[in-house]
């Protein structure tokens, strides 16, 4: 977790930035029509990134947050395969 210090510095902003540019992308990526496989790969690198952005949130907030986005996500998908 990161402290209010560094949450603040021009290489965590930088850092944050690009992460939530990927994470665009990654979603993105998500929607689009791809094999089981590809699809489970860019959920893995989803998930991760969250997780990365999360440090720089209070821990009991980030795991409820990323338990719900997680949720959410899986009734998505199963939609789509119907």
């Amino acid at each position: 977790m990161l402290n209010d210090a560094e949450l603040h510095t021009a290489v965590w902003l930088k850092v944050k930035k690009h992460l939530e540019a990927r994470l665009e992308e990654l979603r993105k990526k998500n929607d689009s029509d791809q094999s089981e496989t590809k699809t489970c790969k860019v959920r893995g690198r989803i998930a991760e990134i969250k997780e990365l952005l999360g440090t720089a949130e209070p821990k009991k907030f980030q795991t409820s947050r990323l338990d719900q986005e997680d949720s959410l996500e899986l009734k998505l998908n199963e939609r789509r395969t119907r």
